[in-house]
């Protein structure tokens, strides 16, 4: 208790003693932890949009072309046996009593369709629709399009419409090959996104085995830069917002030295009177710790109060701030206040008391 009124005793001479340093100290310190808070949302929005854009669908596809028409086979996909396949995509077209054509898409699972069209996710009436195994034992296309009830494929069978609010037009991956319907394209989408191992592994398999059909490509995104030059683009992010901060605490670590040397005289009397080097240097750690949280408060509060008329302009990530978002901020700020400032008491701690008695009587 006493080492606390030390310390905030310390804290109010340095204020009254050194008023224009403590300013600059204290206005740095709480541009810091603006600096860092603002970062925070951002950077973090930046790290799970990197990972959105990696587990996104069109990384996980493997789009298979062919050079002419084919009947597919659902035994010509056992090879894909031993990777987690989300779904496998083929397109053909059907007909309407109007003469209207219409491309249809397979699908083979329903938790496929969920994840492209996410909006269906909450709609009862899909739910009951795809929960309805009456559906999926006839010939249905799942459509929002048609007027039709009753269409023809390409091959002359006829399917009828379910109409649900879908984007595109779906027929089960079953009942395409179950009716020899023909496609020139292939899409294979796997639940995780796999190394370029991996991904070499299946581009291979999957010309090794539906290759009698006349592929003329097997292309996905993970062929292209687009996924390293996201990842250049997040890091470099890092190490700009890094480096920003980095300047901030060395700046303010600076001050606090000043500081710091300025008492130190106080600190030599302090060792002459019986207190051990350890015990000065953690009341100085300590000092640096409440004016760090003084300022981390201080700058949470311009913040949280600024929010809505200043700050919400510049957080581009729109997740906006929790009690909890500002708790890790303040933690992290005080760990690396400290973490900054420990370097300069190195000096100090090897300085024998008299020759620091020497220097500063």
């Amino acid at each position: 208790m006493n080492t606390l009124k030390l310390v905030f005793s310390r804290v109010k001479d340095d204020i009254r003693n050194h008023p224009f340093i403590m300013l600059l100290y204290y206005i740095g310190s709480i541009l810091c932890v603006l600096a860092f808070i603002i970062s925070y949302n951002n950077v973090q929005n930046s790290f799970i949009s990197f990972q959105h854009f990696l587990n996104s669908i069109e990384f996980r596809e493997y789009k298979i072309n062919l050079n002419e028409e084919a009947e597919l086979k659902k035994e010509d996909f056992n090879f894909l046996s031993d990777y987690d396949i989300e779904n496998i995509s083929c397109s053909t077209s059907f007909t309407d009593n109007y003469d209207n054509i219409y491309e249809v898409r397979t699908f083979s699972s329903i938790e496929y369709i969920y994840d492209v069209e996410s909006k269906l996710k909450d709609n009862k009436t899909v739910a009951e629709v795809f929960n309805n195994s009456e559906y999926f034992s006839k010939n249905v296309i799942f459509s929002s399009n048609s007027a039709s009830d009753k269409v023809k494929m390409s091959d002359g069978s006829e399917f009828e419409i379910c109409r649900i609010p879908v984007t595109d037009n779906y027929i089960t991956f079953d009942k395409f090959t179950e009716n020899n319907l023909k496609t020139t394209n292939i899409v294979i989408t796997t639940k995780t996104l796999h190394n370029s191992f991996e991904n070499s592994e299946i581009k291979n398999l999957i010309l090794e085995n539906l290759g009698h059909y006349g592929i003329t490509s097997v292309e996905t995104m993970n062929d292209n830069n687009r996924a390293m030059e996201e990842l250049y683009s997040m890091i470099n992010t890092f190490v700009v917002v890094f480096l920003i901060l980095l300047i901030c605490f060395i700046g303010c670590a600076a001050m606090f030295k000043y500081v710091f040397n300025l008492n130190r005289y106080e600190n030599v009397i302090y060792c002459l009177l019986g207190a051990s080097k350890k015990r000065v240097t953690a009341i100085i750690i300590l000092e640096a710790f409440i004016i760090s949280v003084i300022s981390s408060v201080s700058a949470i509060i311009i913040h949280a109060a600024a929010y809505d008329t200043y700050f919400k302009k510049i957080d581009y990530s729109g997740l906006g701030y929790a009690v909890s978002d500002y708790i890790i901020v303040a933690v992290f700020t005080v760990i690396l206040s400290l973490a900054t400032i420990i370097p300069f008491f190195v000096s100090y701690m090897r300085s024998p008391v008299m020759q620091m008695k020497e220097k500063y009587s």
